[in-house]
């Protein structure tokens, strides 16, 4: 019933004048710009006409990821007023490249983007989630050191680091708080 959905919950009209309300923790819909109506959130991904990046359908924010060889540029985050670009570290002198999409055999995620060469021997893949975008860094050799180093691009957002909490950028209002390990 779309007129009771809200972000986190969808109803069902079950017959017998009975409802059955899903529930959950995670953003589920969003409010469409156009209809003003709660919508399904649809983090599938697709490729944008210029073919340099890999997008989300429709979600309360919007993820580009870089599909180019040889970027710096992994992905961006961004709403309406602020956004969010995270880069190899420059300090690096490294840029990745673009390795494949894939489906994904998590039943939150249904597609993978990974990117080849973060460091030596080190693959990052990413997916979309209705909270933000999901890192997982796969090792493929053994090394001496694990620390992988990041620049990001703020716009209209402040880093502020709170070791206690471990959390990073604030004033998002839409956009999860990010935790950077140190």
């Amino acid at each position: 019933i779309r007129e009771l959905r809200t972000e986190k919950q969808k109803v069902y009209d079950v017959g017998n004048g009975m409802k059955r309300a899903e529930l959950s923790m995670s953003p589920m819909c969003m409010v469409d710009k156009e209809t003003g109506c709660f919508e399904e959130i649809d983090n599938t991904l697709v490729e944008d006409e210029e073919k340099k990046h890999i997008r989300n359908c429709k979600g309360n924010f919007d993820v580009a990821f870089a599909c180019e060889e040889d970027d710096a540029e992994l992905f961006s985050i961004s709403n309406k007023t602020s956004s969010i670009t995270v880069q190899i570290a420059q300090s690096k002198k490294k840029k990745s490249k673009f390795l494949k999409r894939k489906k994904s055999k998590d039943t939150v995620v249904s597609e993978i983007v990974a990117f080849e060469g973060l460091e030596n021997g080190v693959d990052a893949e990413y997916s979309v989630t209705s909270c933000g975008v999901k890192e997982n860094i796969v090792i493929k050799e053994k090394s001496k050191s694990y620390r992988y180093d990041f620049d990001l691009k703020l716009k209209n957002l402040k880093y502020e680091y709170d070791k206690e909490n471990r959390k990073g950028i604030s004033e998002i209002k839409h956009i999860p708080s990010f935790t950077i390990a140190t």
